[in-house]
């Protein structure tokens, strides 16, 4: 399972899923990089999760982003029998938050146990 509702990203351990983001009032620029991050909390320092998405040609002029997140991206830690709530944000240039943290709080990756696979 990936899905996205509201600023909650839900996802199965070890699926994969795209994120595609648009950025309002904005039209991407070569040299740009859109930067996800997910951490357990946002006052440390260690992240479970970073992609890092450079701005091509083809983007250029445009406000939309795919962030594409891999089976090894999601199969975060050891695996877990619960779903396990982490904080995410997404920034631009690594100077613009775009998602993040704000007034109505943490923007949550939420981490579902995977199904078995028994071999």
């Amino acid at each position: 399972m990936f899905k996205i509702k509201d600023d909650t990203i839900h996802v199965t351990r070890g699926d994969q899923g795209i994120i595609e983001l648009t950025i309002f009032d904005y039209e991407l620029q070569l040299g740009d990089k859109i930067i996800f991050t997910v951490k357990k909390k946002f006052n440390v320092k260690e992240f479970l999760i970073r992609k890092i998405v450079e701005v091509t040609e083809e983007m250029v002029g445009t406000n939309v982003v795919e962030i594409v997140l891999e089976k090894e991206d999601t199969t975060i830690g050891d695996l877990i029998a619960s779903p396990v709530k982490y904080q995410y944000d997404i920034c631009l240039n690594e100077d613009v938050t775009i998602i993040g943290y704000d007034e109505e709080g943490a923007k949550n990756f939420i981490l579902y146990p995977e199904g078995s696979n028994d071999e």
